[in-house]
């Protein structure tokens, strides 16, 4: 007699418990979405590329400013793809920061020269940092590049030997001789 009240009993809490259990899971999904369409809106309407990369620094993921500002397809950009938009004289100091950012799980920020496929070359501006997951694996890296071309000229025509008229101006300063400048720094817990 016992078992035919409780069978039902348990049935019930148990088809409960499963209800908030799916529940609980739409929420969680709904979310999800809700985040990823913003994501994709923000990366849609930034000033500034947009890069993924998974754990082992291959690209998974660039928006259509880095397409616009490299010069490369979204397909020619994944995987190592991205490197061929890397000045050839910058290319060894940008990948040797990426790999030492990688391997330290640190930030980096760079500055570099970089080359579209018809030659145009290109001061960039750029930082990536490390996406871990909640035991503190590294998932990936996330990152931004942005053209700093018309910056770096003017930098540079104020760097040439100072004219009268530019020290009255007050433009001339000394400038790094170097292609490339970058710094790793600890990632933001």
């Amino acid at each position: 007699m016992l078992a035919i009240i409780v069978g039902p009993i348990l049935y019930l809490l148990v088809f409960q418990r499963m209800q908030q259990d799916i529940l609980a899971h739409e929420r969680i999904e709904a979310e999800l979405h809700r985040s990823e369409e913003q994501f994709r809106r923000l990366s849609q309407i930034s000033p500034v590329g947009i890069f993924h990369a998974d754990a082992q620094g291959s690209c998974t993921y660039v928006n259509e400013r880095w397409c616009e500002i490299t010069g490369l397809t979204i397909e020619e950009s994944l995987g190592e793809g991205w490197m061929r938009a890397l000045h050839p004289d910058d290319r060894e100091n940008t990948l040797a920061m990426w790999q030492k950012a990688m391997s330290t799980r640190q930030s980096v920020h760079m500055e570099w020269r970089m080359s579209k496929p018809d030659g145009t070359v290109y001061w960039a501006l750029g930082g990536a940092t490390t996406e871990f997951d909640g035991q503190g694996n590294v998932l990936g890296f996330i990152g931004i590049v942005n053209d700093i071309t018309s910056a770096s000229v003017s930098k540079m025509s104020c760097a040439s030997p100072p004219s009268p008229s530019s020290r009255r101006r007050g433009c001339w300063s000394p400038m790094r001789t170097a292609s490339f400048c970058g710094s790793i720094r600890p990632s933001p817990d």
